[in-house]
């Protein structure tokens, strides 16, 4: 079924840079290029341009890094009110939009009461698609493809009955 997903279990010893830390470094940097200079919009900019466009790749990538460790943090629960920074969302039924019904929105949250899609995906077409890559299953292979099965007819009961109540 080809290469088997990784789990992070040492999350705790990432020394990933914050991006508040990376914030005041360029604003430490800003002041000591700029210092006993006239603070002119020319002479502020020249220097601003300088630092910023060296530092604006490494400050994008501390905060897609924040995120991402937000996710694996289990902060992405939308079920969870105070960690709804990243969520997963059925836009067939939480919007009515016009898509399919397995149709799922990976979403951050913008501070303003709005997401912002990050991704979206077809359940059905990525489970059709992964289960499919593979020609020939091994035994342990069929029975994953089976555990799947099985619990997604759990699932599709666990809806019925909920609905028809």
């Amino acid at each position: 079924m080809g290469t088997p997903s990784r789990y992070v279990t040492d999350l705790r010893g990432w020394e990933l840079p914050r991006a508040d830390e990376l914030e005041l470094q360029l604003l430490d940097e800003l002041i000591k290029k700029t210092r006993g200079k006239a603070l002119t919009p020319e002479v502020l900019g020249e220097e601003l341009y300088g630092v910023f466009i060296d530092r604006l790749r490494v400050i994008a990538g501390a905060y897609v890094n924040e995120t991402i460790e937000y996710w694996l943090k289990g902060l992405g629960n939308a079920a969870v009110a105070s960690h709804s920074e990243l969520c997963a969302e059925f836009p067939y039924l939480n919007q009515e939009e016009s898509v399919d019904a397995l149709t799922v929105d990976y979403c951050v949250d913008n501070e303003d009461g709005t997401r912002t899609r990050l991704n979206r995906i077809n359940l059905g077409t990525a489970l059709i698609d992964r289960i499919e890559r593979t020609h020939e299953y091994t035994a342990v292979e069929r029975r994953l493809v089976r555990t799947v099965v099985t619990e997604l007819r759990g699932l599709a009961q666990a809806l019925e009955r909920a609905t028809t109540v």
